[in-house]
């Protein structure tokens, strides 16, 4: 059976950018701009993996993996952001509490993102 991934990033290049790192690697692709539309989906037709990145203008990223492992403790969770530390938090370390499996800062290097998803499948 053919893995399912789904990559959430409401920035169209970034979410280009994931979807050809991981294009002709045999996975079945699925693209969303938002966390909600996202999770929808993940209801009715879960995936193995979901790419997010963690800043997301309907449903944090964080709070994306939260609910996805609330549904399948099982899938497993890639989070992705331009923006790994700030004042107060670091919002990688964060997302690692929220239950990603792996973090990877933007710009994300392919073949670091492609040994990654194949290390979780």
């Amino acid at each position: 059976m053919t893995p399912v991934i789904y990559i959430v990033d409401d920035e169209v290049i970034s979410l280009k950018l994931l979807e050809m790192c991981l294009k002709g690697q045999g996975y079945e692709i699925h693209c969303f701009s938002g966390g909600v539309a996202a999770l929808e989906r993940f209801k009715a037709y879960p995936a193995n993996l979901v790419i997010t990145d963690i800043f997301l203008p309907d449903l944090d990223g964080n709070d994306l993996t939260y609910s996805l492992k609330q549904i399948n403790p099982e899938v497993k969770v890639i989070a992705v952001s331009g923006t790994p530390d700030t004042k107060y938090i670091n919002v990688l370390d964060n997302s690692k509490r929220a239950g990603s499996d792996l973090t990877f800062c933007k710009p994300v290097d392919p073949d670091r993102l492609i040994a990654g998803v194949k290390s979780l499948l």
